[in-house]
């Protein structure tokens, strides 16, 4: 068996006291696409600042790339593109500015430069001040920086949030297209898109979770609003834990999942 590319072992963090992620064991090979799916304060964010060395566990150890996040801090980011939610840029630089800086930093060349514009549909906004620019673009602007780089893992915190159904559809498309040659852990509050786009589905609250495994065996027949509270009192045996669970999650009777 190869080794993993990320493996948390009895991971948690606390923060005054209570457990943001709770004993959380995980292992992810190389090439997977994993969604993260639960309600805000589910343990969603934090499990990904976990895996960028944003901050270290309390107790438990987390490992990208053969490297722990407590002691190689600097070597576990430098394999990884992180692409958080509400993140400040540089709202006096260009567009075209900011990503060539981000991609000295990561040693990436003009050719990748020139085809992550290109993915994201930048091109006509590169000279464009980054604080001029609407939400949906600047989403785009973090999904570029992420991408820029040979990072082996990538983290996306909900990454068509704000985008418009176009540019949604091109994110989905652009993130199918890296299974099997990057990992990509994301999180998001749709069900449907996490369906569509993932490998396998880990399904959290309150910092543990509570259920996980490919979406055809979490959910077989694809879910319907109808139909995703049933599915996740089967899951979790319990009906008000499923409520809290169900409330949070967007699920689409019809979601455009082709690029």
């Amino acid at each position: 068996m190869n080794d993993p590319i990320v493996e948390l072992e009895s991971a948690t963090k606390v923060f005054g006291g209570v457990a943001a992620v709770n004993d959380v064991s995980l292992r992810i090979d190389a090439g997977e696409v994993i969604g993260l799916v639960g309600p805000n304060g589910s343990g969603k964010t934090t499990l990904m600042r976990l895996l960028c060395a944003y901050f270290p566990p309390t107790r438990g150890s987390v490992r990208v790339a053969g490297h722990d996040t407590r002691d190689a801090r600097a070597e576990v980011r430098r394999r990884v593109g992180y692409a958080p939610q509400g993140v400040s840029l540089y709202p006096d630089l260009s567009v075209y500015d900011f990503l060539s800086f981000v991609a000295s930093v990561k040693h990436a060349g003009p050719a990748q430069l020139g085809y992550v514009v290109e993915r994201c549909g930048l091109g006509p906004r590169m000279q464009q001040r980054i604080d001029t620019l609407s939400k949906g673009y600047r989403q785009r602007v973090v999904l570029a920086q992420a991408m820029l780089g040979d990072s082996p893992v990538l983290l996306l915190d909900e990454p068509t949030m704000g985008l418009d159904p176009e540019a949604a559809i091109e994110v989905r498309a652009w993130i199918r297209s890296f299974r099997g040659n990057r990992t990509v852990v994301l999180t998001t509050h749709s069900l449907n898109e996490a369906i569509v786009l993932c490998d396998r589905i880990l399904v959290l609250d309150r910092g543990s979770i509570l259920a996980q495994g490919r979406p055809r065996d979490l959910f077989p027949g694809r879910v319907g609003v109808s139909t995703l509270e049933d599915e996740l009192v089967r899951l979790f045996q319990s009906r008000s834990r499923a409520e809290r669970v169900v409330t949070s999650l967007t699920v689409q009777s019809r979601m455009e999942d082709r690029p």
